[in-house]
């Protein structure tokens, strides 16, 4: 019977071991999309590039324009030519499986484009990042309107 006791205290500890590793990698990831905005904002191309695979990442528009790949020129070019942001993700939740993580919430603020007047947008925003050599990538962002 003590052996059955001492088996069930180490499940035990092992499972809350693991939840807080977990944890702590959920939170690992909602600061790195917190900073990526962050990046975006400051039109810091080469800070937001650190977030990205070297192939770059794919992306769902809110527009139906379909998928399109984002790669590091299209960051740069894109800082360079005057686009300003202001964004922010609210309501995160992040859900990680080993070294993937899912992110769900609210992309909030306006994108525009040189000589174009900003438009506030709320859009529903599901993100897939990876770790890679112990850093969160992202992977891919899907956007589509929000309807309250």
């Amino acid at each position: 019977m003590r052996a059955i006791v001492h088996l069930v205290v180490i499940l035990l500890s092992l499972s809350v071991v693991a939840s807080l590793a977990s944890a702590s990698d959920a939170d690992d990831v909602r600061t790195a999309v917190i900073d990526l905005y962050a990046k975006l904002n400051a039109a810091d191309a080469d800070a937001f590039i650190e977030y990205m695979l070297p192939q770059g990442y794919t992306e769902f528009g809110a527009n139906g324009d379909g998928i399109f790949t984002i790669d590091q020129d299209y960051v740069r070019d894109g800082f360079s030519s005057g686009i300003k942001a202001d964004l922010e993700v609210r309501d995160i939740e992040v859900r990680v499986l080993n070294d993937s993580a899912i992110v769900t919430g609210y992309r909030v603020g306006s994108i525009a484009m040189p000589g174009e007047e900003p438009k506030e947008r709320t859009l529903c925003l599901s993100m897939m990042w990876t770790r890679q050599e112990g850093k969160w990538k992202l992977v891919h962002v899907h956007l589509s309107p929000h309807k309250p």
